[in-house]
């Protein structure tokens, strides 16, 4: 079993094209030694694509394209972008897409983010398929912002079962 790392980075808005790209070089000299997995919320999937790209026009590229579009412009095993409303990831065997539950009257958003690279990891670490990483990854995330703190394994257990 090889070793996995996931990187989430940090808003990049005020960062320059070249800082972004320097980042996402070292990032990519990582899966020398460990499966690298990058995680990135909407803002910075657009940001990144910005760098990688060249460009700040986004109109008409969904989310979809521009994953795959970082993914093959990057040296990672996985790339898993989550916007407010789904999850998506990009790898070797292509593109997947989950939609997930918005959360109407959030207690809180700011950690939803981390909440749900925690679920990913927890996922990935107990061996389940994407698909199902993505799903629990969205479930801890919700029950984070509805409820203003990260949710129990019970919690979570009864939100899978009722969703």
């Amino acid at each position: 079993m090889n070793l996995t790392v996931f990187f989430d980075l940090a808003d990049p808005s005020k960062r320059f094209k070249e800082d972004i790209k320097e980042v996402l070089r070292l990032i990519g000299r990582y899966t020398e030694y460990f499966d690298v997995i990058l995680g990135l919320n909407e803002n910075e999937a657009l940001k990144v694509y910005a760098a990688l790209n060249d460009t700040e026009l986004f109109e008409n590229i969904c989310l979809e394209k521009i994953g795959a579009y970082i993914f093959e412009n990057m040296n990672i095993g996985e790339l898993v972008i989550h916007p407010v409303d789904c999850c998506i990831t990009v790898n070797k065997g292509g593109v997947k897409k989950q939609k997930g539950k918005v959360i109407e009257n959030p207690k809180i958003t700011t950690g939803g983010g981390d909440n749900f690279n925690a679920g990913y990891c927890i996922g990935r670490r107990l061996g389940m398929d994407i698909d199902d990483c993505m799903i629990l990854a969205m479930a801890v995330s919700a029950l984070y912002v509805k409820n203003g703190n990260s949710p129990s394994f019970y919690e979570l257990i009864e939100y899978l079962n009722y969703k």
